[in-house]
């Protein structure tokens, strides 16, 4: 009676270690894919991140080259030209984008601490927009493919 009442006690421990066991197995599996699951959601919110700067970089782009053509058509015509305080439009759309940077800035650091937006009129080309950030001295132009000069005149 003893001996079938241990071997019943041991068969119920060995079970409920069993189960354990793989409680703790199927805790584990699921803490392994959900930790690969982050990874993946992390390069793929690093990909879209990437895809939204290339859009705003293009949006601003296009918007301050046909800003531009709009400028030089009404300087050819004689229509007096409409400053970027009084174009609504322009202006919502650099809100919009600053918003965006300070978002992105909060999200990774101050790597775009002090910035200052300036316009510059070089020979060939018309209104180039700079954005300088403060600590390191790096600038950015529009139209991005000007962005060499910024540098060597940094340097």
């Amino acid at each position: 009676m003893i001996s079938l009442w241990f071997s019943t006690g041991l068969k119920r421990s060995f079970n409920k270690f069993n189960r354990k066991m793989k409680t703790q197995w199927k805790l584990l599996s699921r803490i392994k894919k959900v930790q690969e699951d982050l990874l993946t959601l992390k390069e793929q919110c690093h990909e879209l991140l990437k895809a939204k700067q290339d859009l705003i970089d293009k949006a601003r782009t296009t918007l301050v080259g046909n800003r531009t053509l709009l400028q030089q058509m009404q300087a050819s015509v004689g229509i007096p030209l409409i400053s970027d305080s009084d174009d609504p439009a322009f202006a919502n759309f650099n809100q919009i984008v600053d918003e965006w940077e300070a978002q992105v800035r909060s999200r990774t650091g101050n790597w775009m601490q002090t910035k200052k937006r300036t316009t510059l009129v070089l020979p060939g080309v018309t209104f180039l927009h700079i954005k300088e950030y403060g600590h390191s001295n790096h600038c950015l132009l529009w139209p991005l493919a000007a962005r060499l000069w910024c540098h060597l005149v940094e340097a």
